[in-house]
């Protein structure tokens, strides 16, 4: 199948304490029409920037520099001119944020603030969307849509906002979603209904989707391919059964072997499992996970492994794999 993304070396720096930094190094992967790519990470480890990069939302921040290459159907989104990527951003790519609390104005209710968003202006088209939001709103899991969009964001639970959230990103047909730990602000009895209804938008939409997650669960249940992310660069790239049945890099196994031993599977986060990722101003020498590998050698401290093809659609950031 073919991909409608192709991201290769993208790089993120920023320009800290006199010098630069890189927060994302190098970062190649693809993803099918239709299909779910999990970026499973630790909190740290450059996810969120990976996903801000992939539509330039760091432009006109001059402490940043986004550099490599990001195809959305064979077009260039980072050479893109302002005003297309900004059409781009409206209606080909769309955003899920982390905090739902956080993406809306608490003195505007919501239907102004979906109509804002989704650049719904006349009044002749308030009134035919309308009927699409609330049945998407339903769809959702909210069984009174007008009072929801007649209400202000404090009056809603965060759960809801956060189903409002997925509704405003999906309602223009987008190609692909960007989804930032969708459900980090709910609980677990809410999280998988959410992800459930995100997953069935996709399947009926066609749509494909970035999933971000520090959650091994929700990657294993919801993606066909997925990333193992750590200090700014991809360790290993696999289709998911692989990943977890047959992990190669020694950090990927550190995981796994967590996955399958906890007693909690409701709640898989990584965050901090191997103690703090490496700030990008202190990184180490070498490969970055060398101090806690139990595979290293000598020449781990000194150069940094490429991430080198296995075979077909399996990627790993480690010489002494085998």
């Amino acid at each position: 199948m073919q991909n409608i993304l192709r991201v290769h070396d993208l790089t993120v720096q920023v320009f800290d304490q006199g010098k630069r930094v890189s927060l994302v190094n190098e970062i190649s992967f693809g993803i099918k029409k239709g299909s779910v790519f999990a970026v499973i990470g630790e909190s740290g480890c450059g996810k969120t920037t990976l996903g801000f990069a992939l539509t330039r939302l760091f432009h006109g921040v001059n402490k940043f520099s986004v550099n490599g290459n990001v195809y959305l159907n064979g077009e260039d989104i980072l050479g893109m001119p302002n005003e297309k990527i900004r059409t781009l951003r409206k209606n080909q790519v769309r955003y899920v944020f982390q905090d739902p609390a956080q993406s809306f104005n608490p003195v505007k209710k919501i239907k102004k603030q979906v109509y804002d968003a989704l650049h719904i202006n006349k009044k002749s088209e308030r009134t035919r969307e309308l009927i699409k939001l609330r049945e998407l709103l339903k769809k959702s899991g909210i069984e009174n849509p007008d009072e929801v969009l007649a209400s202000y964001p404090h009056q809603l639970s965060v759960g809801t906002l956060q189903r409002i959230l997925i509704v405003m990103a999906v309602f223009p047909s987008p190609q692909l979603l960007i989804a930032d730990e969708p459900t980090s602000s709910v609980d677990a009895s809410l999280r998988y209904r959410i992800l459930d209804f995100l997953d069935e938008m996709r399947r009926s939409m066609g749509l494909s989707i970035l999933l971000i997650t520090h959650d091994l669960e929700v990657a294993r249940r919801y993606a066909e391919d997925a990333a193992i992310m750590y200090a700014g660069r991809f360790v290993e790239v696999a289709p998911k059964e692989l990943l977890f049945t047959q992990p190669l890099h020694p950090y990927t196994q550190m995981l796994m072997q967590y996955y399958f031993k906890s007693d909690d599977i409701e709640s898989n986060a990584v965050d901090t499992l191997s103690g703090a990722v490496p700030s990008p101003l202190h990184l180490l020498q070498g490969c970055t996970f060398h101090e806690k590998c139990y595979k290293v050698r000598d020449d781990c401290r000194i150069e940094e492994p490429p991430l080198t093809e296995i075979d077909n659609e399996r990627f790993v950031r480690c010489p002494y794999w085998k």
